[in-house]
């Protein structure tokens, strides 16, 4: 599905990512551990080409992506949640669906922005409220929503968790397992939040400075104190 190999990724000369080699398999949720300043958002936009320059190799079900623009990228099935939302404000959150129906391939369109509603049933009270006016756990269920209706094959989540209330995040975990089983899609989560990256993968890296610390299922992790607390700071 998703692979890399010896991924360095730079912001002008800040050398940011050093060496990633990851490999996702169709179906896998895994998530990507680390402190603030580690490398996960980079990770992510080095994935879609939302910024950094690239360097390595970078493969989707076999395709090379170095050259390819962010939208071919979506197009290709890879969809993205970046941590800041990118809810368009002036449009109403029925309005967010269609722009991003529209925007996705007629081959892979399976649900309408209507229909979608019905899938993320807090939506619908809202559904005429404009973006711009949403809380922001609204928004993010709005982002997730977005993503789902391209019918993505990866799923790209970026610190859905941040700054929204223990309820929300709980929703959030029904949001995250429903698109995966309803696409089939494989996840990649960038999360700071252990319990919720647990309840949504089955497997997990650790990064650190831009290098991957650590690798394995939940139970290796869980196994590996010393990890935990250099890397994490806990126990």
């Amino acid at each position: 599905m998703l692979e890399t190999k010896c991924l360095n990724a730079f912001y002008g000369d800040s050398h940011i990512l050093h060496g990633i080699d990851l490999k996702i398999p169709a179906g896998a949720r895994v998530a990507l551990l680390g402190r603030n300043g580690a490398g996960k958002s980079t990770l992510l936009k080095s994935l879609t080409n939302a910024g950094p320059t690239v360097k390595g190799e970078l493969r989707f079900n076999g395709e090379d992506l170095h050259g390819l623009a962010s939208f071919d990228r979506a197009r290709m099935g890879i969809a993205f949640v970046p941590e800041d939302r990118r809810i368009l404000g002036s449009m109403s959150v029925l309005e967010n669906l269609k722009m991003a129906w529209k925007g996705t391939p007629e081959s892979r369109r399976t649900n309408s922005p209507e229909e979608m509603l019905k899938q993320f049933p807090m939506l619908i009270p809202i559904k005429d409220r404009a973006g711009g006016l949403l809380s922001g756990g609204q928004q993010q269920i709005l982002a997730m929503a977005r993503a789902a209706i391209a019918n993505p094959t990866m799923l790209l989540l970026d610190e859905p968790t941040e700054g929204l209330s223990p309820l929300i995040v709980e929703q959030l975990v029904q949001d995250v397992k429903q698109i995966c089983q309803r696409c089939e899609s494989s996840l990649l989560l960038c999360e700071q939040s252990v319990w919720f990256s647990r309840k949504c993968t089955d497997y997990v890296h650790l990064i650190d400075s831009g290098r991957l610390v650590f690798s394995g299922t939940w139970a290796d992790f869980d196994a590996n104190d010393d990890v935990r607390m250099k890397y994490l700071g806990v126990s």
